[in-house]
């Protein structure tokens, strides 16, 4: 019995089985550096504000991984959830450190500030709702937990 043919070592080359089961993953791997670079542009430094460049990206990156099928969509909305779950975190942690006179002054900062950006973050993910949420909720039989 012959070896089996050597498999090129390049760099980017699919033919490795570990390169094959990534193939799914690689494109939301990809995206997600300049989606999370968005996000923070957006939840920490909102006064900053976000680029016209950087908010294009971070939608054509929603959309090129949206329209590639529901286990993209899936790895993406994962990660949307945990960033924003971390980050309410983050804020409630901030807020429960504020002496009683603060409290008030700095949950309804915190607050319209998160809403401004939840508003910016909607319309970057619209393609995500409406490729993958609308679509588990009317045609697939498991719901993405929010």
């Amino acid at each position: 019995m012959s070896a089996p043919p050597r498999r090129s070592r390049a760099v980017g080359d699919r033919s490795f089985p570990a390169r094959q089961a990534c193939a799914t993953l690689c494109p939301v791997q990809a995206a997600w550096p300049t989606l999370k670079k968005g996000l923070d542009c957006l939840t920490r430094r909102l006064r900053e504000g976000i680029t016209p460049e950087l908010y294009m990206r971070c939608y054509s990156n929603v959309y090129d991984v949206a329209t590639e099928g529901p286990p993209r969509c899936k790895m993406m909305y994962r990660k949307l959830r945990n960033y924003l779950r971390a980050h309410v975190r983050t804020l409630h942690a901030n807020l429960s450190k504020r002496t009683c006179d603060t409290i008030l002054e700095a949950y309804l900062r915190t607050w319209t500030e998160f809403r401004v950006a939840s508003c910016a973050i909607a319309c970057i993910f619209r393609y995500l709702e409406r490729f993958f949420i609308v679509g588990q909720m009317t045609n697939g039989p498991e719901l993405v937990p929010v």
